[in-house]
């Protein structure tokens, strides 16, 4: 009789065991892998049941990764017995990396504060992508050598064919080619044109966008340029003898030319010889000259006066 009791007491318990860990509702996904391309929506359908003895409100939401998007109808009530499939919408960010994603559904009923939670997998795939790339970013360019090329190649390493279109922050700065449609897995070069205005010198930063056409794919690269004034120069004349006339510095020696070489932002003063006529002789002579004018007419106008006095005696 006592072991008869002990074993009725066993099951009771069992049951009421039983009964206080199940759930009182039950969410199955219809789907819980899904592959994606980054900025593509993508909905999943949960299917939601009421196993309570009574109708009751099933709470739903989305735990997403930062940048990520979605929406989850919050609320379901359901009667006693009753389902509902409910969709879910989930869209990775245009930014995100590839890789793979677990977004929860939570699921908490209202009556019984019953839980759940499913995972949704998410595989998000390198769909379009713009990859740019360059021997070298940085180049010195002379101002008077006309337009300068830099090579940019251009890989599109999404899963799809792609049109790519080029464009440059700078007015002096074009690319050769607008666009170019570039197949999936493929690359290809454009030139980067550079031709600097009058006046520009130093370091200047060009910034060269490719944008897909057709999607989210973006990409940009810097190029930097140091522009020098090459084949500029300025002339110092200093004059070699000052107050020496012209004949006596041709006298004194014979003419000769000295080729003055100068390195790129050197300055140099330049000396002008004796055999070649001196700037200061030039203007001592042109001095002298008028003196003696002056003094002839002094003696001209002297003896004029002279005349006069004569004859008038």
């Amino acid at each position: 009789m006592k072991k008869l009791f002990a074993l009725s007491f066993a099951l009771a318990l069992a049951v009421l065991v039983s009964n206080g860990s199940a759930s009182s509702f039950d969410v199955q996904l219809q789907t819980s892998e899904i592959s994606s391309c980054p900025c593509t929506p993508n909905a999943v359908r949960a299917d939601v049941q009421n196993l309570y003895k009574s109708a009751d409100t099933i709470r739903l939401s989305l735990d997403l990764p930062s940048g990520w998007s979605g929406f989850v109808q919050p609320d379901v009530t359901l009667g006693s017995g009753d389902s509902e499939s409910i969709p879910a919408y989930i869209t990775p960010p245009c930014c995100s990396e590839p890789g793979e994603y677990s977004i929860p559904l939570n699921a908490r009923s209202v009556t019984t504060g019953n839980e759940v939670s499913m995972a949704i997998n998410i595989e998000v795939m390198k769909c379009y992508f713009i990859s740019l790339d360059m021997d070298k970013t940085y180049t010195d360019i002379c101002q008077e050598s006309g337009e300068t090329a830099m090579d940019v190649r251009v890989k599109n390493e999404g899963k799809f064919d792609d049109k790519v279109a080029f464009s440059t922050d700078t007015p002096w700065a074009r690319v050769s080619d607008s666009s170019l449609a570039i197949p999936a897995g493929e690359e290809r070069t454009v030139s980067v044109l550079i031709d600097p205005p009058d006046g520009l010198h130093g370091l200047n930063a060009i910034k060269l966008t490719a944008k897909s056409e057709s999607s989210y794919a973006r990409a940009v690269q810097e190029i930097h340029t140091n522009i020098k004034d090459c084949y500029g120069f300025n002339a110092i004349l200093t004059p070699s003898e000052k107050g020496v006339p012209v004949a006596a510095a041709s006298a004194a020696q014979p003419s000769t030319a000295q080729p003055v070489s100068l390195s790129a932002g050197q300055a140099q003063p330049v000396s002008l010889s004796n055999a070649s006529p001196s700037v200061t002789g030039m203007a001592a002579s042109g001095l002298r000259s008028w003196e003696t004018i002056i003094v002839a007419l002094i003696i001209i106008v002297v003896i004029l006066i002279l005349i006069y006095l004569a004859v008038k005696k």
